[in-house]
């Protein structure tokens, strides 16, 4: 899981420009998922590789 975290935080920043808020921390927004619990992570059962993460529906993009 931290794998997958860590290519999404390289990416991020090409989603979601900062440009908006030079210097300015409480601008910065950032992706929100409000129910990432054991329930909405997938994981193979063989490799225990995280494959993927669901109910988006709470998902949103909050400050920093």
């Amino acid at each position: 899981m931290l794998h997958t975290f860590n290519i999404l935080e390289d990416i991020i920043p090409d989603i979601f420009s900062t440009e908006d808020a030079p210097g300015d921390v409480e601008d910065v927004k950032v992706l929100w998922h409000d129910d990432l619990s054991s329930m909405n992570i997938l994981v193979d059962p063989v490799s225990h590789k995280l494959t993927g993460i669901v109910d988006w529906e709470s998902m949103s993009i909050v400050p920093a």
